[in-house]
Parts: C-alpha cells; sequence; structure tokens
C-alpha cells in the first residue's frame, strides 16, 4: 500500500507543479485539488483499517463487521470520488487517472490480505465491487 501512497503523493506534486504555472484550466485545478484531497484521505483510512487488521489476534477469522462496514464505506467514497462530474483536459486526466489506478492498487492489495475479515469472497477488486 506503501508504494501506492506514493504514487499518488508523486502524481499529487506533479499536479501542483502545473497549477503553480497556471497550466491547468481553474475549473480543472479545482477538480484535481478535491480529487486528490478526497483520494489521499481514503487512503489514509485504508491505511489504518488495514493496520487494525493486521493486529487481529485471529487473522484466520471469518467476516468482522465492523471492518466490514468500514471497508465497503471507504469503497463507496472511493466511487463516488472517482464518479464526480467535471470534464478534463489531457494533462489533468492523465494526473487523476494515474492517481485512480494507484488507488485502485491499493484496495486490491488490502483485499489480497484481509477480503475475509471485510467479507469479500475471492482477492480482486472485482470481487469487491460484485
Amino acid at each position: 500500500m506503501e508504494k501506492s501512497v506514493q504514487e499518488v503523493e508523486e502524481a499529487w506534486g506533479t499536479a501542483q507543479r502545473l497549477m503553480e504555472v497556471d497550466a491547468l484550466d481553474p475549473s480543472e485545478a479545482e477538480y484535481v485539488k478535491a480529487f486528490f484531497r478526497d483520494l489521499k484521505l481514503i487512503l489514509k483510512e485504508l491505511a489504518t483499517l488495514e493496520l487494525e487488521a493486521s493486529k487481529r489476534v485471529n487473522p484466520s477469522a471469518e467476516d468482522d463487521p465492523e471492518l466490514s462496514e468500514r471497508f465497503k464505506d471507504l469503497h463507496r467514497r472511493l466511487i463516488d470520488t472517482a464518479s464526480r462530474p467535471g470534464m478534463l483536459g489531457p494533462r489533468a486526466m492523465r494526473l487523476v487517472n494515474k492517481a485512480w489506478g494507484a488507488g485502485l492498487k491499493a484496495f486490491t492489495s488490502f483485499l489480497e490480505r484481509h477480503a475475509h475479515l471485510v467479507g469479500v469472497e475471492g482477492w480482486s477488486l472485482g470481487a469487491a465491487l460484485g
């Protein structure tokens, strides 16, 4: 997950540099700021959830209702963040897509290790979406 967070931070750094030189339209810049703000918060909360899941006394235990609800909430927020309406030019779209891909990798990584605790059949993100 750390690698995914690093990828998001790198994309955010690029976005900030582009905004500093007014390379993004103001509406794109606002969209990008909100997208990264929300995605970084979601990934921070996912890291906290992963830490809690890793500390479980019985890691082979089945579905933990509290962890499951928190994961589902984070997953819904991730989808809502990506579904926000807005028109983006090629530069902004590349940044958002790079960060989105890193976010998906973080969720997939979490599921590879903790799917059983959050009630997901299988470890793929596709299974979580299903």
